[in-house]
């Protein structure tokens, strides 16, 4: 690892993992890892897709181990956003000491439409493909996960509507003096 993973934010996608993503950037965490990277790196998707194997076809595919996680992830010091955390159980247990946010959203918009190797591992591997038939099971079935995992000393339940507070006392840094990022919310998307 290049620097220590510190932050998982194990929100799905359009719980406001952008607006994280940003908020995490202002309270100093220069990488922090989102979707919008496989766009900007797209060379990193076989890594993606063998980390998709190795959960979802065990019997069949080599582990993926901390040293991969490291190298997929190393430069990065927060993660956010998929396919993060369709990955929640393996980076809990990889990361231990890291604090978890789980992201919600009132009325979540279930979307679909990943473009090649990480839509096809979605489809494949998830119901997200399913959406909206099996979105909301999905959505709460992982919801459910990250509470089993995380003790509740080190998770925080987070809806960005509320603001610096709560995140920058769990993460135990000052409060920035700016108003708390609201990016790709949905008239934007």
């Amino acid at each position: 690892r290049a620097v220590p993973l510190r932050v998982l934010v194990l929100g799905q996608s359009r719980t406001g993992t952008s607006s994280m993503r940003a908020a995490l950037k202002i309270l100093g965490h220069d990488e922090v890892f989102h979707f919008m990277h496989l766009f900007e790196n797209p060379l990193q998707t076989p890594q993606w897709e063998r980390a998709f194997q190795a959960k979802f076809e065990p019997d069949t595919s080599p582990p993926f181990t901390k040293s991969d996680w490291d190298a997929l992830l190393g430069h990065c010091s927060a993660l956010t956003d998929t396919p993060c955390h369709i990955f929640a159980e393996e980076l809990v247990t990889t990361y231990p000491d890291a604090k978890v946010i789980l992201t919600l959203r009132d009325n979540a918009v279930w979307l679909s439409g990943y473009l090649d190797i990480m839509h096809r591992c979605m489809v494949r591997y998830t119901s997200l493909g399913r959406i909206p038939e099996e979105g909301r099971q999905y959505y709460e079935k992982r919801n459910e996960a990250v509470h089993r995992l995380v003790p509740p000393s080190n998770l925080l339940v987070f809806n960005v509507k509320q603001g610096w507070d709560p995140l920058c006392q769990l993460l135990e840094v000052d409060v920035p003096d700016v108003p708390f990022p609201r990016l790709f919310e949905a008239e934007q998307f």
